[in-house]
């Protein structure tokens, strides 16, 4: 295709050359693979351009495309039918009457072939049965918080957590025992849950839930992890409050880690109240949402 040669390192475009239907190199070479001289195309193509403007296209294919026509029969018919952009995939969609959505169709028409996972999900697979992935990828962006929070997350869900531990990988002497205790080595899961002054924090962090948001309430590891992706539909008020809680927890603990402070549930809930306090004037519709909850439960209020 002629769209493939370059002239001063740009695609080489001739509107008069698409005009007249020439597109293929092919139809520059004559039958022994040698190519045209100008008069030549003149008089095969029948439409005046300048010796210079000929020049150029010639210059701009690569030497290594006319090496393939060399000594070869080269013949092609000089009448070229573009095709209509309305009956592409594309040009179906682009063009057609249904409204809304067509930027999600056209990238779908890219990604249907896309199969590869994130090699996570198969691990985490062997331990937590029936993950509703989906579900858990979108739960932080459900509320308005900072890149900072959803970070954490990220990174715990994507094994990349900077626990010292994982860090040695990368810088041997260092101390791995955990910041908060300092008697185990610090790990993703000892720092965020096994720890002593952790599980102190998420003792507190469950009173406060049961008191205040679910009576029935109880958390493990791995609604750490993931937050709490299957519940009653009748509690969805409660476990969106809970959520946006565990993802503030698990970044106040990783503050915590990164301040050389104890993970004190009283200083977390102070966090919260500045969080709540910080939303309660915007208008963006996830801070809305997230105070109606908080006056519906009645916390932090």
């Amino acid at each position: 295709m002629l769209r493939n040669s370059l002239f001063k390192n740009k695609s080489l475009f001739l509107e008069t050359w698409v005009q007249n239907g020439i597109l293929l190199v092919a139809q520059l070479v004559n039958k022994e693979g040698q190519l045209l001289t100008y008069n030549d195309f003149i008089a095969l193509y029948n439409f005046p351009i300048s010796v210079q403007e000929f020049s150029v296209v010639l210059g701009a294919i690569p030497s290594g495309t006319l090496m393939l026509y060399k000594n070869t029969d080269s013949s092609i018919s000089t009448s070229v039918t573009l095709p209509d952009p309305a009956e592409s995939p594309i040009g179906r969609i682009c063009f057609s009457q249904e409204l809304g959505n067509s930027n999600k169709r056209i990238r779908s028409l890219f990604q249907e072939d896309v199969v590869s996972l994130p090699y996570v999900i198969s691990y985490w697979n062997r331990y937590v049965p029936d993950i509703k992935w989906k579900t858990v990828w979108m739960i932080p962006h459900k509320y308005l918080i900072v890149n900072k929070v959803k970070d954490v997350s990220f990174k715990i869900l994507h094994k990349c957590y900077p626990a010292s531990h994982y860090m040695v990988k990368f810088k041997r002497d260092i101390n791995t025992n955990c910041t908060f205790c300092g008697d185990h080595p610090e790990t993703v899961t000892h720092l965020f849950w096994y720890c002593s002054f952790t599980q102190r924090f998420w003792k507190e962090f469950s009173r406060f839930v049961i008191v205040h948001i679910l009576r029935e309430f109880s958390l493990r590891w791995e609604n750490v992890l993931f937050c709490f992706f299957k519940f009653p539909k009748k509690n969805d008020k409660c476990f969106f409050m809970i959520n946006l809680l565990i993802l503030l927890a698990k970044f106040f603990i990783h503050k915590c880690k990164f301040t050389n402070k104890t993970p004190f549930f009283c200083h977390f809930f102070k966090d919260v109240e500045m969080y709540i306090q910080s939303i309660s004037d915007s208008t963006n519709k996830k801070a809305l949402k997230t105070i109606y909850i908080c006056e519906f439960l009645r916390v932090f209020f």
